[in-house]
Order: C-alpha cells, then sequence, then structure tokens
C-alpha cells in the first residue's frame, strides 16, 4: 500500500536514437528492501507514510528515540 507513494519517475538520456541522444523513463525508489517482509526508507519519508497510513484507517504512532528526533516527530505527528 505504501511503496507505491515512494516512487518516483525520473527521465535520463543515453546515446542512441535518430538524433544520437535518446530520453528513457527509469523508476526510482526512496526505499529498499533489503529483508523478507521489511522495506527501509529516510527519515524524510515517515511524516508522508504515516499520513498515508492514517487516511487509510491506521493508528499511527512514531517512535524515534534520538535526543532530536522525539521533539521533531512529536510536532508534526500531533
Amino acid at each position: 500500500m505504501i511503496l507505491p507513494y515512494l516512487q518516483f519517475t525520473q527521465r535520463t538520456y543515453r546515446s542512441g536514437g535518430p538524433t544520437g541522444v535518446e530520453s528513457v523513463l527509469v523508476r526510482k525508489s526512496m526505499y529498499e528492501g533489503k529483508e523478507p517482509d521489511r522495506d527501509f526508507m529516510g527519515a524524510g519519508s515517515v511524516p508522508r507514510v504515516a499520513e498515508i497510513l492514517r487516511q487509510n484507517g491506521y493508528e499511527v504512532e512514531v517512535i524515534d528515540g534520538t535526543y532530536h528526533g522525539r521533539e521533531c516527530w512529536m510536532r508534526q505527528d500531533q
């Protein structure tokens, strides 16, 4: 449910085509699936993911034990 929101399409260019350069659309992810049943994302994505989950009826609590993280997420997550 969340992963499509953590992807984007980027245009890049490579050699080829009739003019010598062609554009190609590449799908990029802002997460990594390093372990089965787990996806890792950057901390900057947490507010967006929390909001998407709330919009889909989930109750969300963000727990960040770092010194500044708790104050940061408590402000944005209230």
